[in-house]
C-alpha cells in the first residue's frame, strides 16, 4: 500500500479502516502505516505540515499541527487532542488528508 492509498481509503473507506470517526484513530492509522515502512511516507512531512501551517519550523508532532490547521484553538488554547469535540473529528480527519495529498504532490513536483 502506498501513501495516495492510505489517503483514499480513509477519505472514501474510513470506517473499513479505522475502528471510529475519531482524528486520533485516523492519526494512529497513518503513523502505524508510516512505522511499518521505517518512517519512509512520512519522512519530511513534520517539517513541510509546520512550514505550509505554522509558517515556520516547529518541533509539535505532525498530528497536533495538523489538527491546529483545522481548529486553531488547539494550538492557541494549548489543548489535549483527547478534548476534541465530537462534531469536529471528521472535519479533521478530511483536513489530515487533504495535507496528505498536497505533501504527496508537493513531493512528487520535487522529484
Amino acid at each position: 500500500m502506498e501513501l495516495e492509498e492510505v489517503c483514499f481509503n480513509l477519505r472514501y473507506r474510513r470506517l473499513t479502516f479505522l475502528p471510529d470517526e475519531r482524528f486520533l484513530s485516523a492519526v494512529a492509522f497513518v503513523d502505524g502505516f508510516n512505522a511499518a515502512l521505517d518512517g519512509v511516507p512520512l519522512r519530511g512531512f513534520r517539517e513541510w505540515v509546520a512550514q505550509r501551517v505554522l509558517g515556520e519550523e516547529s518541533n509539535l508532532r505532525w498530528f497536533y499541527t495538523v489538527a491546529a490547521a483545522g481548529m486553531p484553538e488547539i494550538a492557541a488554547q494549548n489543548w489535549n487532542l483527547a478534548e476534541i469535540p465530537d462534531g469536529k473529528h471528521s472535519e479533521l480527519i478530511d483536513e489530515l488528508i487533504n495535507l496528505l495529498e498536497e505533501f504527496i504532490r508537493t513531493r512528487q513536483e520535487g522529484s
